[in-house]
């Protein structure tokens, strides 16, 4: 198997291969760029802790939910550059679980916790992307 960069003549499961690395990074990027924003605003990154601040920068201004997006990427990624691609199915498993339980949860204790301000934000920036 050839190294990276990926040749002009890369088979499918070295494209297969890049790919889930290029997800992975950026899945990693992307969790630590809203990890980042909530840190610097002095909101505890955990899901179930009390928010400070209502998020509206950075990765936020694209996702409710760039945290559990960078997630998905991650756990897609990881097993594309294992050579692994049905375990990728954690990832769309992963998401539905998130949106159906802990993100509704989270959503109902911002709502609580910042009224209308977190309802007008929920209208203007989708859920996911």
């Amino acid at each position: 198997m050839r190294r990276w960069p990926v040749g002009a003549m890369a088979t499918t499961a070295e494209l297969v291969q890049a790919g889930g690395i290029a997800l992975a990074v950026a899945g990693v990027l992307w969790t630590a760029w809203a990890a980042g924003q909530l840190r610097r605003s002095g909101t505890p990154v955990s899901p179930g802790a009390a928010p400070r601040v209502l998020m509206e920068e950075g990765p936020y201004r694209v996702s409710r939910n760039p945290m559990a997006l960078g997630l998905a990427a991650l756990l897609a990624g990881l097993p594309l550059a294992a050579g692994a691609p049905w375990a990728a199915l954690a990832a769309p498993a992963w998401l539905a679980w998130a949106g159906r339980v802990r993100i509704p949860a989270e959503e109902a204790r911002l709502q609580r916790h910042f009224g209308g301000w977190y309802r007008d934000y929920a209208t203007q920036v989708r859920r996911w992307v």
